[in-house]
């Protein structure tokens, strides 16, 4: 919307709406997430631009939960930015409050409260109708690229331990636009020429297990190659 009119309370009001014409008692919290009985069933984030701000989000409505807390799991590296934090809630779908939402029906309730907020005549777009199948195929391989899930991050700071039997070892990495800045491997007992040579080899690959254990593999060294092979399976 046009920041003049993008108002967050009003617009989580619409999806709230939508929700309670189905009996549902929910609610949204400080962090604009929409819960019901103490349960999050929605998440929203926002992108504000020079003239226009959007407002996007999620909808529980009959997701796997187990396999959600599966890929919802930390990996073992240890990320520190300066961003928003997420918080770790107990979710439920909708479809286990009432058997009346689905996909369709929800859809069209929400419609429904658009319509009753803003006044306006709400209408759906098929996907086809702004963009062709080649555009779409090609934007979805760009959102599905190291480039852009982290060229557009903000700075971060990556950190993955291990205990192994010869030692402790730390690897401590500045990432920028997808690629490591810095990089700074230490490890209990073994030779600082060594420790030295994988973080200075480090530097420049991009932030992917893969890449960061490919730069490293090839170095004629046994003890290098057991840390390519960690960095491999353990990092993301």
């Amino acid at each position: 919307m046009d920041k003049n009119i993008y108002d967050v309370k009003r617009q989580m009001g619409v999806i709230l709406s939508a929700i309670e014409s189905f009996g549902i008692d929910a609610s949204f919290n400080g962090r604009n997430d929409l819960i019901s009985h103490g349960q999050k069933f929605s998440g929203s984030a926002f992108c504000l631009k020079k003239n226009a701000a959007l407002h996007h989000g999620t909808l529980l409505i009959n997701s796997d939960i187990k396999r959600l807390r599966k890929f919802l799991k930390p990996s073992n590296i240890k990320i520190t930015d300066k961003g928003i934090k997420s918080i770790r809630s107990s979710v439920i779908n909708l479809s286990m409050l009432t058997a009346k939402i689905n996909v369709r029906t929800l859809s069209n309730a929400i419609i429904k409260s658009f319509n009753a907020e803003y006044g306006e005549s709400a209408a759906e777009i098929d996907v086809f109708e702004i963009a062709s199948k080649g555009e779409i195929d090609k934007l979805i391989d760009i959102r599905r690229s190291d480039e852009w899930l982290y060229e557009h991050c903000i700075p971060f700071d990556a950190e993955l331990s291990n205990k192994f039997k010869f030692g402790n070892a730390t690897l401590k990495m500045h990432v920028k636009k997808a690629v490591v800045q810095t990089a700074e491997f230490l490890c209990d007992g073994v030779k600082p020429e060594i420790t030295d040579t994988i973080s200075s080899y480090l530097i420049g690959a991009k932030f992917n297990a893969a890449s960061l254990s490919d730069k490293i593999n090839n170095i004629d060294n046994e003890f290098i190659k057991q840390i390519a092979a960690w960095i491999k399976e353990e990092a993301l």
